[in-house]
């Protein structure tokens, strides 16, 4: 039985039957690619590290990982794994900001089914983005998920993901950075 279905009658999923389907489409590579142009030039070099300038631009992502944050959230709050929290874990969980937003857009990302084909189109391994989005966030215990993208989909581990990001703050040159971390990773593979 689908999980969406047991977590709306308010059953909990065993362990096989934790898998979440999400319906928020996932950021695309050519859509971060587009975005790592307007933050910086082909040399590397910010074009503004004006904070809402900078946000203007990640705004695709912010909302993205704002819908995405919002059907995890709806997933997730009715599991054991959730009723198992404390205040403050559910909190930190709960009020993303926006940099956390486009945060965990970037690791769902990763999800994405489309990632082999569009990583073929621009000549690239699909393994090298996920090790450079993985570079890119340098979060300990995300590194981890990452490497098996097909596990971001369990209760368990997403309430983990949400965790670990809610613990972090970057800023928004900060995620800027991060963007231009992944794509020179990127293209130091492509070289």
């Amino acid at each position: 039985m689908n999980s969406s279905v047991l977590l709306s009658r308010g059953e909990f999923p065993s362990e096989e039957e934790s898998d979440l389907e999400l319906t928020t489409p996932f950021i695309s590579f050519s859509q971060v690619q587009e975005i790592a142009s307007e933050l910086f030039d082909s040399e590397g070099a910010i074009y503004s590290e004006d904070e809402i300038e900078i946000s203007e631009k990640l705004s695709p992502l912010i909302e993205n990982g704002r819908a995405l944050h919002q059907e995890l959230l709806d997933k997730v709050a009715e599991s054991e794994e959730w009723n198992t929290l404390s205040e403050e874990e559910k909190d930190s969980i709960i009020n993303f900001s926006n940099d956390q937003h486009v945060v965990l857009s970037l690791i769902y990302f990763l999800d994405n089914p489309n990632l082999e084909y569009e990583a073929n189109e621009a000549g690239i391994d699909a393994g090298v983005i996920k090790d450079c989005v993985s570079f890119a966030l340098g979060v300990r215990g995300i590194q981890e998920i990452i490497q098996n993208t097909k596990s971001l989909i369990t209760v368990k581990d997403t309430i983990k993901v949400l965790k670990i990001i809610g613990r972090r703050y970057l800023g928004f040159v900060g995620l800027a950075w991060m963007i231009w971390d992944f794509m020179d990773c990127v293209a130091s593979f492509n070289d």
